[in-house]
């Protein structure tokens, strides 16, 4: 991927599409496979989460090294900006903290991959250390010399097989981790039951984001009205646009939540006793990675909630 390539601009518009003539075909859900839906639907959304973190990282990292790359290049730039640390770096916090052990408990295959990883990124940092190190824009062009051979002999392999083995870790998961395909596929089989979901989508213009994470979005927000609406209920899930924005909206008549529970709502491990008492699984970070990817591009989310009645959740993607 070459630098004037690093914003990765693709039209939602295919993912967005895809997940609602998915969830369109589900019509009714049986009491008996409810629970069974549920648990692929957590699946699912856990493997988009993971599918978006290496993606992610894949971008941030090209980002790191355009920025050193500038250093070198523009005289303009007098100080080189960028994170040396290998572990305090996203993909660092992911790599040393819980991300990875979660990664490798939900999909063992990816170990091999991420203890691959490991040189090769540290080495990246380190080049950046070392750049600082030997070329200081302020005494002139002492080191210059030196600092690109470093870029071309450290940074660049090492940036190299960084993207390797996070695309490869990415195709594993995609390979192991239950689809959105199968997952409709298999919920059409359950019995026509009680909980309905309804799905009503407009035409609308496209709009720039990465696809893992549109469906990391939707599949968050469905998830979680599903979960969270006992039988009898609905969940309704629509598409639109207002003009300046595609609207998203996920409706259901499930527990709803008092005024207070949704000042806390997008707070990462923040679940309601409520929630609790209903599904006694859960991590608490859905919704606070659903905040923070529409933050990412600019795109807004609301919730309105009557406790015992239901709840509206309305997201707003700049067009």
């Amino acid at each position: 991927m070459g630098w004037k390539n690093l914003k990765l601009s693709m039209k939602i518009m295919t993912g967005i599409g895809c997940v609602l003539a998915l969830l369109a075909v589900v019509g009714v859900w049986a009491v008996t496979g409810l629970s069974h839906v549920v648990k692929d639907g957590q699946q699912v959304s856990e493997g988009n989460k993971l599918r978006a973190e290496l993606l992610q990282r894949e971008v941030d990292h090209l980002n790191w090294a355009k920025n050193v790359s500038t250093f070198l290049l523009d005289d303009k730039v007098r100080e080189l900006s960028v994170q040396v640390d290998h572990t305090k770096c996203k993909f660092g916090e992911w790599y040393y903290g819980e991300g990875r052990k979660q990664a490798e408990a939900m999909l063992p295959e990816l170990k091999d991959g991420l203890t691959a990883i490991e040189e090769p990124h540290r080495k990246l940092h380190e080049s950046a250390a070392l750049i600082k190190k030997v070329y200081n824009k302020e005494q002139g062009d002492q080191g210059r010399r030196e600092a690109e051979a470093i870029f071309t002999g450290q940074t660049q392999p090492s940036l190299q097989l960084v993207q390797k083995y996070l695309g490869e870790l990415n195709e594993t998961s995609k390979k192991n981790i239950l689809s959105d395909d199968k997952m409709i596929a298999e919920a059409r089989t359950t019995q026509a039951g009680v909980i309905a979901l309804s799905v009503a989508a407009d035409a609308c213009p496209p709009v720039q984001a990465i696809p893992e994470h549109v469906r990391l979005v939707w599949n968050n927000l469905i998830s979680n009205a599903i979960k969270y609406t006992p039988p009898g209920g609905e969940v309704r899930v629509s598409l639109s646009t207002d003009g300046r924005n595609v609207v998203g909206r996920v409706e259901d008549t499930g527990i709803g939540m008092s005024p207070e529970e949704q000042k806390q709502l997008f707070r990462e491990f923040y679940r309601s006793e409520r929630a609790k008492a209903l599904q006694t699984r859960g991590t608490g970070l859905g919704l606070a990675i659903v905040k923070r990817v529409l933050d990412t591009y600019g795109a807004t989310i609301e919730v309105q909630s009557t406790l015992g009645k239901g709840s509206v959740f309305i997201f707003r993607w700049p067009i």
